[in-house]
């Protein structure tokens, strides 16, 4: 939430499909990432249009993405109980703590078969952790592997 509250428009380049994490937000101030390390990540197609007509309604507000009405830094709890909860509600959806969709963009892009080094980079966790969180969520196919050694030539 922190990288979330920290975010300016500058940061994003929806041409390219990208943003740049280089700072959070924790007790009302601008601080470094917890890893103390900026890093980019990808943006799908359909959120990057969601970023675009949003830029064009908030244009007004100034230089951070996620601002109250009149510009000021959101209050977390705030806008959880008056945006985020009703939104998982109106979806049909059990309430989640915000942090839960890095869990499941972990597991589902895991489960998808990307590279756990990409996804390691995009969430900003290191490859050992993030693997030690989330092997059990990659494709159990690797029995065949073994038996296709079988099958090889020796050298």
């Amino acid at each position: 939430m922190g990288e979330i509250l920290a975010l300016e428009w500058a940061s994003l380049d929806l041409d390219a499909k990208t943003l740049r994490i280089e700072r959070g937000w924790h007790r009302g101030r601008i601080v470094s990432t917890k890893t103390g390390r900026a890093r980019t990540v990808d943006l799908s197609s359909q959120l990057v249009e969601v970023l675009k007509h949003y830029r064009r309604e908030s244009a007004r507000l100034g230089g951070r993405v996620f601002v109250t009405a009149s510009g000021l830094p959101l209050d977390v709890t705030n806008w959880r109980r008056h945006a985020w909860l009703p939104a998982l509600a109106a979806a049909s959806l059990p309430p989640h703590r915000i942090h839960d969709l890095r869990h499941t963009y972990a597991s589902q892009m895991l489960q998808a078969g990307a590279s756990p080094a990409y996804i390691a980079d995009q969430i900003g966790d290191s490859l050992k952790t993030l693997l030690s969180v989330y092997a059990h969520y990659l494709p159990g196919t690797e029995r065949g592997r073994v038996d296709a050694l079988d099958q090889a030539r020796e050298v």
